[in-house]
């Protein structure tokens, strides 16, 4: 399972990647995973927007295919061990 950080879900949201919704997807099948720490950043972070309304959505849709983890102090070494890259395969 991967464990996907606050960054990750915002960039997913803002830009809309084609080759990382893909990966999503593939991933997705493995098992994905966010921290409750992070669910709540993107939360606190959503109620500062001025596109509230379509962020939940959003925020929705991604996150209902995700196990939400409860953090405890091995989570950041996991994290660490198997971290997720968003990087564009295209532009390297």
């Amino acid at each position: 399972m991967k464990m996907l950080d606050t960054d990750i879900i915002i960039y997913m949201m803002r830009k809309r990647p084609e080759y990382l919704i893909r990966k999503f997807i593939a991933e997705e099948k493995k098992g994905l995973c966010i921290s409750t720490v992070s669910l709540a950043e993107l939360y606190e972070g959503n109620e500062k927007s001025d596109r509230k309304e379509n962020n939940e959505k959003m925020l929705s849709e991604i996150t209902r295919h995700l196990r939400v983890i409860a953090s405890t102090k091995e989570r950041p070494a996991y994290m660490a061990r198997y971290p997720i890259s968003y990087t564009d395969p295209d532009s390297q």
